[in-house]
């Protein structure tokens, strides 16, 4: 699957390639070989604009996850333009959040982009037990990859 970072341009090619790396095991065996998704670093405008218009909350969050609708019957098999689903991540929120938990903003980066990705996977916050259980695969996750 292509991951595409929009926004990103502050990031080394390392950074780059270990948001990625997140995003990958955060879809987990939904991760498909062909396909695309994209994950842009927007500003707090940016996601409260996207939070409004398509979950109608006029406020600011840290990450929104959009998947696409999966292929139906008849439907053509995926190419390797196949959308599969896009997450917005607020960088205000990623500054905030790190700052309040004490650790780097590159960490929260990616606990945010892997959350995104883990609800694309089929994970669900809206219960505490189910919160429990995709945070700590996140946390797993954040864990394999950031070495502070």
């Amino acid at each position: 699957m292509k991951v595409t970072l929009l926004g990103a341009g502050k990031l080394k090619p390392a950074q780059r390639r270990l948001v990625t790396a997140a995003v990958l095991q955060g879809l987990g065996a939904r991760r498909r070989r062909r396909g695309e998704l994209c994950l842009a670093l927007v500003t707090d405008r940016g996601i409260r604009s996207l939070n409004r218009r398509f979950l109608g909350q006029d406020r600011p969050t840290d990450v929104i996850a959009f998947p696409y609708p999966e292929s139906g019957p008849g439907a053509a098999a995926p190419s390797d333009e196949s959308p599969f689903g896009d997450i917005a991540v607020s960088l205000g929120a990623v500054r905030r959040q790190s700052r309040a938990l004490g650790h780097p903003p590159f960490k929260e980066l990616l606990t945010l982009a892997a959350h995104g990705a883990l609800h694309l996977a089929g994970y669900d916050d809206g219960r505490a037990a189910d919160r429990e259980r995709m945070f700590r695969r996140q946390e797993r996750i954040v864990a394999s990859l950031f070495k502070a």
